[in-house]
């Protein structure tokens, strides 16, 4: 299924009552022990609010001068939001535990801009468990609909993670999950069978 349903929530509601929307699968490895990866969201009618519960034994971060493209070697969890089908724009937001946002505009095949940045703040907030991390942010509905990506109620938007299961340096063994699985034979999230549709319930 490539469409889902985002809940209207006028007030804000406990995580724990809202419904799963997503389970993020291994399109590209077959190992069934890896770790799981839940997405809910709502929207209040101004803000869309989303949070991954994102399972890991450990969680690894690549940290040498706290620069945003370190999230590249980091345990991280992702949305990328599209303007068209073809790809000829679209941004990506890349996120790790540590609050560190890999953000990003892109077009189709693999030209980053990663000088420019999601023109407000995320309101991002990581919380730990023993066998979890839970990242939740807030995003605009102003700000989706000025970078052109909300169109009536849908957006057109991919769900990913990266899970890093060791970390030596800039070496990263990365298993990468997703909301659907792309028509790829390799990992890559960077194409227009990444994406699905969200509908904003009214």
């Amino acid at each position: 299924m490539n469409t889902l349903l985002i809940p209207r929530r006028s007030d804000k509601p406990e995580w724990t009552s809202l419904p799963l929307l997503c389970e993020l699968q291994y399109p590209w490895d077959e190992d069934t022990t890896l770790a799981k990866t839940h997405f809910k969201a709502y929207h209040t009618g101004e803000d869309l609010h989303f949070q991954f519960t994102a399972y890991a034994d450990k969680v690894r971060i690549y940290r040498k001068v706290n620069d945003k493209l370190e999230v590249r070697f980091s345990e991280r969890v992702e949305l990328f939001f599209r303007e068209d089908a073809g790809l000829r724009n679209y941004y990506c937001l890349e996120m790790d535990p540590a609050l560190r946002v890999l953000d990003y505009q892109a077009k189709h095949y693999r030209e980053f801009n990663r000088d420019w940045q999601w023109p407000e703040s995320l309101n991002l907030v990581c919380r730990s468990q023993a066998d979890a991390y839970l990242l939740s942010g807030k995003i605009s509905i102003k700000t989706l609909t000025a970078l052109k990506l909300l169109k009536g109620n849908v957006l057109e938007a991919g769900i990913y993670r990266g899970h890093v299961l060791s970390l030596k340096g800039e070496e990263a063994n990365i298993r990468w999950s997703s909301w659907l699985k792309p028509e790829a034979m390799e990992p890559d999230f960077h194409i227009p069978s990444s994406f699905g549709k969200w509908v904003l319930e009214e």
